[in-house]
């Protein structure tokens, strides 16, 4: 079966593109580019020009935003997707080389036989409470490791370069917060939002920026397919007469985490949650399974919440 439109692939690095464009099911086109700004818009005015119906990219940390942004502009969907999916994929069709030129084609054949939704572009202040947030996690982190060094340190000049390090990642955290927040001030429509979410009871500020930040589908597709996304989705283990427990795995690590400490602290003081949680031990299932079932509860209730523009509150929640 040919496609109405061609798929283009773009294996995005630092300095250049490289892009395969699959016509009827076979390559017609590959190139390599620098991934400087006219590059990127004369890239993205050629794709056009070639009636291509969706290009595809890998996340690969920032690097591909620009170029999310030019073709954005001219109007040519494109869809952000997974580097290990899309690895997965390579593999399955006998690809175990693995070069630029290659990506692309690879990309290109994904986009292709397993037609990824079209990933919607953020708009400038959202990009930059993603970039906020994620300079955030890394200062955090960073911390962290530092005061696991000092309870270990035993030479008291090791102890106080590491004193000052910490009070140092500190001031920079508190920095990152202020920031993360004028933008939030600056910008109506994500207060509004972190603010909806953060009326759950349970989640905070710095959770509701990172739901804000790392879940933007929240409330735009359904419930079922926003736990898959964030990876608390049970999944079958099953063959033939056998059936495996389920379990999870894939999603984003970030907003499942931020979200697994709303749980546990929700399943304490949240009475709809709590009850939820309660009976769900009842059946026997185990603490994490419960807590991780929370998460989905959570999810839900949020989904709707965003969908309704309405704050929580339990009636509306248990309904």
């Amino acid at each position: 079966m040919t496609l109405a439109h061609p798929i283009a692939g773009i294996d995005v690095g630092k300095d250049t593109l490289d892009v395969a464009i699959i016509t009827d099911g076979k390559v017609s086109e590959a190139f390599s580019l620098a991934s400087d700004k006219p590059a990127l818009k004369k890239l993205a005015e050629k794709l056009k020009a070639k009636g291509v119906g969706l290009a595809v990219l890998e996340a690969t940390g920032g690097y591909e935003f620009p170029l999310m942004a030019a073709l954005a502009l001219q109007g040519v969907a494109f869809a952000r997707v997974n580097p290990r999916f899309v690895r997965y994929f390579a593999k399955s069709l006998g690809m175990l080389a693995k070069t630029d030129k290659l990506d692309a084609k690879c990309l290109a054949l994904f986009g292709e036989r397993v037609r990824p939704e079209p990933t919607p572009l953020a708009g400038k202040n959202e990009r930059r409470l993603n970039g906020l947030m994620l300079r955030r996690r890394q200062l955090v982190d960073a911390r962290q490791k530092e005061r696991n060094r000092r309870h270990r340190a035993q030479e008291p000049e090791a102890k106080a370069s590491l004193a000052r390090s910490i009070a140092f990642l500190k001031a920079e955290i508190t920095a990152i917060d202020q920031a993360i927040e004028a933008l939030i001030a600056d910008t109506p429509e994500i207060e509004q939002r972190r603010d909806l979410i953060a009326s759950f009871t349970g989640i905070g500020r710095a959770t509701a920026n990172t739901v804000v930040a790392c879940l933007p589908e929240l409330g735009q597709r359904p419930a079922r397919k926003l736990k898959k996304i964030v990876g608390v989705a049970p999944l079958n283990d099953d063959s033939a007469t056998r059936q495996g427990p389920r379990h999870i795995a894939g999603g984003r690590p970030v907003i499942r985490q931020a979200l697994f400490m709303a749980a546990q602290t929700g399943y304490r003081h949240n009475p709809l949650l709590r009850e939820f949680y309660q009976r769900l031990r009842a059946k026997g299932k185990s603490h994490k399974v419960a807590l991780i079932a929370c998460v989905g509860k959570i999810i839900s209730i949020l989904s709707a919440m965003v969908r309704a523009d309405r704050p929580f509150n339990i009636p509306s929640a248990a309904a």
